[in-house]
């Protein structure tokens, strides 16, 4: 109120200061023109002009100031929040858990930004589409992409395994849809965000296709490890799990990883992770890693700081709405509880069966020998594609260094031939 009546005070002095020093002029120029006629029309003239220019900055100063401190209390009002996008893959089976996966990561994210929240899909029913749509906000918005077209093109080269569904290829189009973006992230719906969003998007992936977090079941499960060393050439620690990541999407449009994508399916079709492993190939070296409490799995891990902890990601056979006990279910249920789902989740926890369960683990089992059998194989990608390259790309560094050992010899000989000779002749 004082800042207001500060205004009203200053603005009514300046008009007050125009009408005297025109005032003033006009006095000045009556003098004078007892002299001099010409000088005082150009006086006269000169004070109407100089009051009013005054006048009128006066009152365009005061407006501007006024506009400044009505917006104090908005200033969003006149910056744009950062847009941050966010990309899901589902279908029906999978849109309950997009529910829970926006309340935790709303709860928890900063509002110094707008949330776009893309889902793609080929199919999720109007009722699931109704009930997610209700988190539509000032600066949230949810929309539904559907891509039933694009994967028609494409979908007999797609391999389709167990619990995998076509949903998972998704993210290779992400990039080529949505050119307006260059950065985003992509999330699995299996998941409970604990830590703000917005500090996992700000992570600096300039040089890199993505950024992404070792995947933990190398660590938990030995025939994994040795699946990814030698079925697809990577070391352990540099294959990451792809069901939580920050794309480059500018990166991923400059070096056509959708082509690249296409065109490593046509060659070869991986059993284990399928997209995952698609991704690990094709980003190899380009990765930035980020620390696991973004995408921790639902597993004890020796060492592991719970204070870091910042995404559970229930991955594999490790989810609450199949059975009790998983480690950080708590998190899942205390944000399910809040959705429109939640009786269906909790429905399909009581009536998953002993029999599913022990389903689950023989897939499980099942996969672990499928890891041990392309690691051992004589066909598989690495035996295929890359160790061929590897051989000869470690053939010439062989020679280059013979090279360079030679040439450091020769030029060495040379040396002590010319300290020989210099002897001589001295």
């Amino acid at each position: 109120m004082f800042l207001t009546y500060l205004i009203v005070l200053s603005y009514l002095s300046c008009r007050k200061l125009c009408e005297l020093c025109s005032v003033k002029m006009q006095r000045a120029a009556r003098i004078l023109g007892f002299h001099n006629q010409i000088l005082q029309r150009k006086l006269l003239v000169l004070s109407v002009f100089s009051g009013r220019i005054f006048y009128f900055s006066c009152n365009f100063l005061f407006f501007f100031v006024s506009v400044l401190i009505d917006c104090r209390k908005g200033v969003g009002d006149l910056e744009m929040k950062k847009i941050i996008p966010v990309f899901f893959a589902a279908d029906d089976n999978y849109a309950p858990f997009i529910a829970v996966t926006l309340e935790s990561i709303l709860e928890n994210a900063s509002k110094n930004y707008q949330y776009k929240f893309y889902i793609l899909t080929t199919n999720i029913c109007d009722e699931y589409k109704s009930a997610i749509e209700k988190y539509n906000s000032g600066d949230v918005s949810v929309e539904f992409v559907s891509l039933s077209k694009t994967i028609e093109s494409v979908k007999e080269k797609f391999a389709i395994r167990d619990y995998y569904s076509m949903a998972t290829y998704y993210r290779f189009f992400i990039a080529d849809m949505f050119p307006q973006y260059s950065k985003a992230l992509y999330l699995d719906c299996d998941i409970a965000v604990l830590g703000d969003i917005s500090e996992l998007f700000n992570t600096n992936i300039r040089n890199f296709y993505l950024g992404a977090i070792p995947d933990e079941s190398l660590f938990k499960y030995l025939p994994f490890s040795d699946y990814v060393e030698h079925a697809l050439g990577i070391p352990p620690a540099e294959y990451f799990n792809a069901g939580i990541m920050v794309m480059n999407l500018a990166a991923f449009r400059k070096y056509d990883v959708l082509s690249q994508f296409v065109e490593l399916m046509k060659k070869y079709k991986f059993r284990v992770a399928q997209d995952q492993d698609y991704l690990n190939v094709i980003c190899k070296n380009k990765v930035k890693f980020i620390e696991t409490g973004w995408n921790k799995g639902a597993v004890f891990t020796p060492g592991f700081d719970e204070k870091t902890l910042k995404l559970v990601h229930y991955n594999l056979n490790r989810k609450p709405w199949h059975s009790s006990g998983i480690k950080y279910e708590e998190y899942f249920w205390k944000y399910a509880e809040k959705t429109e789902f939640s009786d269906l989740i909790h429905k399909k926890l009581e009536s998953y069966t002993d029999e599913a369960r022990a389903n689950d683990d023989a897939g499980l089992e099942n996969l672990i020998k499928m890891c041990t059998q392309e690691a051992n194989s004589e066909t598989n990608y690495y035996n295929t594609y890359v160790k061929r390259y590897d051989i000869w790309k470690n053939l010439l560094n062989d020679l280059k260094s013979l090279l360079k050992s030679m040439s450091t010899s020769v030029t060495n000989g040379g040396q002590e031939m010319l300290k020989l000779t210099r002897k001589l002749f001295r």
